[in-house]
């Protein structure tokens, strides 16, 4: 019976010596996998910061009342009639650069989540509506109810940065679990 016993002792300290082996390979992996973690997701906030900055600006700048009260100022307080009001407004709004938009969008899409990504590019595809709205409606001059229209889409890029922005956020504050919450838009995604 003490071959058997000492053969249970040497299983048992083999057993242990793997057990250990594997819990010190699993420790060390997840002290080198921590800092690379905390720089992947610190890269993650830069990026949705960056294009969070870029798609409020840019929704800032496309304001109706804005572009009109700086139109009426440039103007040295002239007044200026409806109609040319309109046109310098979609004059203005059509010379906003979406370029910042265009810069900070491809990292979003790289750094996702997926869902994310694609927030991402509806709050741009909004934008670059807004921007093509302005485009058309500059050399053909047919201004129709061009408040109405320019404030429904600002408001439809407002939703979308506000989309990307909920889920943004809770894809960061739930990095233990690293799963979003679907948010779901109103409508057809456009």
């Amino acid at each position: 019976m003490s071959v058997s016993g000492e053969l249970v002792q040497a299983l048992v300290a083999v057993l242990a010596a793997v057990a250990a082996y594997a819990a010190g390979r699993a420790q060390a992996s997840g002290a080198r996998r921590g800092p690379v973690d905390a720089v992947r997701r610190q890269h993650q906030r830069d990026a949705y910061a960056a294009f969070l900055k870029a798609a409020r600006q840019y929704e800032r700048a496309t304001r109706f009342a804005d572009l009109a009260r700086a139109a009426k100022a440039d103007n040295n307080g002239l007044e200026l009639d409806r109609q040319a009001l309109l046109r310098e407004v979609v004059r203005r709004r059509a010379a906003i650069s979406l370029e910042p938009i265009a810069e900070t969008l491809p990292v979003v899409q790289l750094e996702g989540p997926k869902v994310l990504a694609v927030y991402a590019q509806e709050a741009a595809d909004a934008a670059e509506r807004l921007a093509q709205v302005a485009r058309t409606l500059l050399p053909a001059f047919a201004f129709g109810d061009v408040q109405k229209q320019f404030e429904q889409d600002t408001a439809n890029l407002h939703t979308r940065i506000t989309h990307f922005t909920v889920e943004a956020r809770a894809f960061l504050d739930d990095s233990a679990r690293r799963r979003t919450r679907r948010f779901v838009l109103p409508g057809p995604h456009q």
